[in-house]
This record gives structure tokens, C-alpha cells and sequence, in this order.
């Protein structure tokens, strides 16, 4: 009830003229902007409740402060791949938090196509992505190995959803790319 006042008042206060239909508890959006916009900030609220959830001393109630952001409100506004970065990196920790606290193979998966999403969003992400795999590869060894088969799966499914992206920077160089002229 908390997080659905907050991002009601969000939604008062940053988009005002935002024309939309509620019918029950669903909402039909006539921009689709508005859309992803809205989507970046439930996977941001749902990654801070999660990763407060996994704090003993912490309620997860509180978490809802970070979603009245001023940061928060100017960065979800920007279709930009760099702000979709912010949610997906906060949904892949409170994943990878999850499975450190108590291992289980769907946050495994959760993590993992949540780095994934990130490296096919931006580059840039694998100084987030690298740092996670190696902390993964050295401390949960023996989880790894135990239950092979998941990794073995998520390995080939990243690896599929990799590689035209992969394939991409492999055969593209500086020189290929058109310049426009003007």
C-alpha cells in the first residue's frame, strides 16, 4: 500500500499532464514513454524493497524514501540507456544479495539476465557485470559446481542472447561505422 501511495504522489507531482485510463487496478497509457518511464521506477522500488528485505536491521519500509528522489524522478524520465542501467543494476545486486544470503537457482537466473540485459543495454556495465562473475566464481565455488546444470543453462542462454551483440563488436571496427557528414 506504501510503495503504491508513493508512486501515486510521483506520479501527481512529476507528471501532471500524463493522460491515462484506470480500470480496476490495471492503467492503459496513452503515451508509451510514459510506459517505460513507469516500469523503470516499479523495477527501482522492487529492487529497494528486496534489498532492504535482506537487511536485518533495516524495514523494508524504508526503502520507499529513495523513491522520492529528486535523482530518481530526473534520471526514469530520460529514455536514455544509461538511466535504464540504474533499474537493471538494482535488480541484479538485490538478486545477487539474495543468492549470497541463501542460494537458490532462480536467483541465480534472476541475476544473471539481469547482467545480461545490462551489457545488451551498455558496455559500459561490464565494470558492474565483471566484478559480480569473479565474486560469483571465487565465493559460491561449490554451489557452482553442485548444481552445474543451472549454469550450464544460463551460460547457453546468455550466451544466445549475446551473441549478435558479440558478433557485432567482433567484426565491426572504428573505420567501419558511417560518419555523418554535415
Amino acid at each position: 500500500a506504501a510503495l503504491c501511495k508513493l508512486l501515486l504522489l510521483r506520479r501527481l507531482l512529476c507528471h501532471r499532464n500524463t493522460a491515462l485510463i484506470t480500470r480496476g487496478i490495471g492503467m492503459v497509457y496513452y503515451n508509451s514513454g510514459q510506459f517505460i518511464v513507469e516500469a523503470v521506477t516499479i523495477i527501482m522500488a522492487i529492487s529497494i524493497f528486496w534489498i532492504a528485505s535482506l537487511c536485518t536491521g533495516l524495514r523494508p519500509a524504508v526503502g520507499s524514501v529513495a523513491l522520492l528522489s529528486p535523482y530518481l524522478w530526473i534520471y526514469s524520465r530520460q529514455l536514455w540507456d544509461n538511466s535504464f542501467l540504474i533499474p537493471l543494476s538494482a535488480l541484479s545486486v538485490a538478486a545477487y544479495l539474495s543468492f549470497c544470503a541463501r542460494p537458490a537457482a532462480w536467483k541465480l537466473w534472476a541475476a544473471c539476465m539481469g547482467m545480461v540485459t545490462m551489457v545488451l543495454t551498455h558496455l559500459m556495465s561490464a565494470a558492474f557485470v565483471g566484478p559480480i562473475l569473479a565474486h560469483a566464481l571465487w565465493f559460491h565455488r561449490p554451489y557452482l559446481r553442485a548444481h552445474a546444470g543451472t549454469v550450464l543453462s544460463i551460460a547457453a542462454v546468455a550466451g544466445l542472447l549475446l551473441w549478435p551483440y558479440a558478433d557485432f563488436l567482433r567484426t565491426t571496427t572504428a573505420l567501419d561505422v558511417p560518419v555523418p557528414e554535415f
